[in-house]
């Protein structure tokens, strides 16, 4: 089969120049499928969904992120896709873009609009031509855009712009910009996003909770020292010719069965059966999830539960268009390709479980204290609270309304903070 082929190549060129990073492999080989044929659409509902898959990589410096960032720009290169290799995040202008006042100023003076481009001078054969105030950042101009330094994507006080490229992530891509003093920069945006960055302790909930990273794949992990070491001594292996002349060999083969497909608009079709087994797979997940995290940790990674099944449904897409070729004008999504392409989306999307910690609010802490006061109360009697208690409890505690009490009960026991622990049919206690 052409994706087992693809695949297969794909992982043999960056073990060349990034050792013992498999679930990266596939997460940037799905990645550049989504870049190749992003103009493939999945019909999907009424919006429709495109094959742009966006990793967001998070592991140890000098364990290989920026060899395989290497490595797959020229590979991208080579099969005719354009690449920004580190793009700058700390303004707006590289990776959003700008807006030239002085453009926009020829234009008013000259009577010039996008309906009416040009416009003759006094003398007849002078002729003024309408600019383009809007000057593209590297999400406008670029099929794939590498961050290789992303950490300020995940600090607070990025909510700004991570706002701003959420939507670029989306189908249909687009970037919109109000800058101060100018109009607002606007266009359509088609490229793929790939981040990297070093593990941080606690990412903050506020930062999360934002539109974006429910739109990337997030591939986490933390590495022990003596796994680096390993890697580090696996490395320097890669320094033999051997190993470029190998990698030559294959990006050859890679390039040169990747541009027999066509990278035109089509339409890809999901069966029936493969719908099925995709909410299988999506409800597998969702039970992963809250088989192994509990408060904010679960609030997050509910929230990736939907990433995960978008994941699987466009890597099937790529794995129906290579199988399929460019004979049959329609391409369908089937239950065979979804149950391909499950396993390696599982593989790094259950790092999220595995590896993230969210950071707890003040507020979240003091509330929690003041729960944890209530059963400790109930505990020096030998007890615990049942629920119309517990609500009680917390209501007094922290002054609030009965309303609001029972909404914190509900959150706390919907994200398995507070436990059921024993009681009859009609009547539940609950720990912390």
């Amino acid at each position: 089969m052409v994706y087992d082929d693809l695949h297969h190549l794909y992982i043999e060129m960056v073990k060349c120049n990034s050792v013992m990073n498999d679930l990266a492999y596939s997460l940037y080989f799905h990645s550049l499928l989504g870049s190749y044929f992003k103009k493939y659409i999945i019909r999907w509902g009424v919006t429709n969904k495109d094959l742009r898959i966006h990793p967001f990589w998070i592991q140890d410096s000098r364990t290989g992120k920026d060899q395989l960032n290497k490595c797959h720009s020229l590979i991208g290169k080579e099969c005719g896709l354009t690449i920004c290799y580190e793009t700058d995040i700390t303004g707006d202008a590289s990776l959003i873009g700008s807006y030239d006042t002085e453009a926009e100023r020829y234009n008013t003076e000259h009577g010039l609009t996008l309906a009416n481009p040009q416009k003759a001078g006094k003398k007849g054969s002078i002729f003024y031509v309408y600019k383009d105030p809007i000057i593209k950042g590297d999400l406008g101009t670029y099929d794939i855009v590498i961050v290789g330094e992303a950490k300020l994507f995940t600090q607070t006080g990025s909510e700004k712009i991570l706002t701003v490229i959420q939507p670029a992530l989306d189908y249909p891509g687009f970037v919109r910009k109000k800058m101060r003093h100018t109009k607002a920069i606007e266009y359509n945006c088609d490229a793929t996003l790939i981040s990297t960055t070093i593990p941080f302790k606690r990412m903050n909930s506020l930062i999360l909770n934002q539109g974006f990273y429910m739109r990337t794949a997030l591939l986490i992990n933390k590495l022990t020292f003596e796994k680096i070491k390993i890697m580090r001594k696996e490395a320097r292996k890669l320094r033999a010719l051997s190993y470029r002349q190998k990698f030559d060999e294959c990006l050859q083969k890679f390039s040169s069965i990747l541009k027999e497909y066509d990278r035109e608009q089509r339409y890809l079709f999901v069966t029936p059966e493969a719908n099925k087994r995709l909410e299988i797979f999506s409800e597998k997940f969702d039970k992963y999830v809250e088989e192994n995290l509990q408060g904010k940790e679960l609030q997050a990674a509910i929230s990736f539960t939907q990433t995960f099944e978008d994941i699987v449904l466009k890597m099937a897409g790529h794995i129906a268009i290579l199988d399929t070729g460019n004979k049959n004008e329609e391409i369908n999504i089937l239950s065979e390709h979804i149950d391909k392409a499950y396993y390696p989306a599982f593989q790094f999307s259950r790092s999220i479980v595995e590896e993230l910690e969210v950071e707890e609010d003040v507020s979240t802490a003091k509330e929690l204290e003041q729960i944890k006061k209530v059963v400790a109360l109930y505990k020096t009697k030998n007890i615990l609270p049942n629920t119309e208690e517990l609500i009680e409890g917390i209501k007094c505690t922290l002054n609030i309304g009965i309303r609001r009490a029972k909404k914190l009960f509900e959150m706390y026991r919907d994200n398995r903070i507070i436990k059921e622990c024993r009681g009859g049919k009609n009547e539940k206690f609950w720990d912390i």
